[in-house]
């Protein structure tokens, strides 16, 4: 029946995609840090950073997925998570630490995202009211950049205004240039050249995701250096671009961001600044350096193919592996399902090899207890449901013969 995309995400699956999210950004980190051992180029990295997103997004189980039991960690953290709370219980309602976590999540993940939203449209406003009267030459230049496009309002508008770096509103598009710093046309060309990568990549929409991803994982440090990365990447693309892909404007577009000086004091949500930070600025130069000198480009073709394939290959074995507890413990004392006759089942432990759901496919899902089928279901949100591993048909298929 091929791979089953769940519509829901169990918590293995969650607790999966984190493990694996957090292990592609520590990859990327490490590949930023040694500077692209493998080719003095974006896309490992971008690479790395799309598939660590992909992993933590889809809730995929394929067939023939091996599961690994937990015999201590796994059912000691699902009995800290579902540690009742409340001295004295309520028929009908519960509250556990797993409760608390989530509304705390979801609260702190909503100020973020309204602060963000806030900031966003008081920096968006301020930078439009810095509107002076467009540079003309800058404008030519940028028209020579471009070409002839179909409506010049997306080749955006340059300005001179009282600004440290140079930046972009996307949105326009604007860019602005700092009226305080004067370049030569070869100089002034680069920046342009920069800066027009990011109005064709729309990257304020892509630091915006970024943003959301970063506020909703707030609780996971490795989702801040996933934005600082994904910024990194961006801004190494426009180099690129800027210099040229035989690299003869490096000595132009260097001069210009020397000239820019190390002044920071810019920070707007929305901007796609060509400085981001210092640090930022001698990692994209030392990047930039090591490319322009690098002289054994065609030597290293055969290891970049070499590390997307064994990066792809991870990804698609990443799946192939879930850990899910061995027994769990529930809080109900006594659960009374109706098959043919009343009965009663003690769930003080269940095993997981007894003790399962499994996915039809259709919407609906099947309970077995003791290995023997009970009834079927949709509603997995049943408390009673939420740690019970939950198999494919072909998974359970497997699990009957073995």
């Amino acid at each position: 029946m091929g791979v089953t995309l769940h519509s829901f995400i169990s918590p293995y699956t969650f607790l999966m995609g984190i493990l694996w999210f957090n292990a592609f950004v520590l990859s990327s980190l490490l590949m930023r840090k040694l500077r692209y051992p493998i080719k003095f180029s974006v896309v490992p990295l971008t690479l790395l950073l799309f598939l660590s997103i992909a992993r933590m997004s889809l809730a995929i189980e394929p067939p023939g997925a091996i599961y690994i039991r937990s015999e201590v960690i796994f059912p000691a953290v699902i009995r800290v998570l579902r540690f009742e709370m409340m001295p004295h219980k309520v028929p009908g309602f519960s509250v556990n630490l797993l409760h608390i976590f989530i509304f705390i999540w979801i609260i702190t993940a909503i100020i973020l995202l309204t602060r963000y939203a806030i900031r966003f449209r008081k920096a968006y406003w301020t930078a439009l009211a810095l509107n002076y009267a467009p540079d003309e030459e800058a404008e030519a230049v940028l028209e020579e950049i471009t070409g002839k496009v179909n409506n010049p309002k997306k080749r955006g508008r340059v300005f001179r205004t009282v600004i440290q770096v140079p930046f972009t509103v996307g949105i326009k598009p604007y860019i602005y240039l700092p009226e305080c710093v004067e370049f030569t046309r070869d100089e002034l060309r680069t920046v342009l050249r920069h800066e027009w990568k990011h109005i064709q990549g729309k990257d304020y929409l892509i630091k915006f995701v970024m943003r959301f991803i970063n506020y909703v994982l707030w609780w996971n440090p490795l989702a801040y250096t996933l934005r600082k990365n994904v910024s990194f990447a961006l801004e190494l693309r426009c180099d690129y671009f800027a210099v040229g892909a035989s690299g003869v404007d490096y000595k132009y577009f260097e001069c210009a961001l020397y000239r820019l000086g190390k002044d920071q004091s810019q920070d707007l949500a929305f901007v796609n600044a060509l400085i981001d930070s210092e640090d930022e600025f001698v990692d994209r130069m030392k990047t930039l350096e090591m490319r322009m000198n690098d002289n054994k480009k065609h030597k290293r073709i055969l290891a970049t193919v070499c590390f997307y394939l064994s990066v792809v290959v991870l990804f698609f074995l990443s799946y192939m592996f879930l850990i899910m507890p061995a027994t769990w413990a529930s809080d109900f004392e006594h659960v009374c399902i109706e098959k043919d006759i009343s009965c009663t089942y003690s769930e003080e432990a269940f095993r997981a090899e007894e003790n399962f759901l499994v996915d039809n496919g259709d919407g609906t899902f099947s309970l077995y207890i003791d290995g023997q089928h009970v009834l079927d279901t949709e509603n997995t949100s049943l408390e009673m449901f939420a740690f019970i591993p939950i198999l494919t048909r072909e998974n359970w298929q497997r699990h009957g013969e073995d």
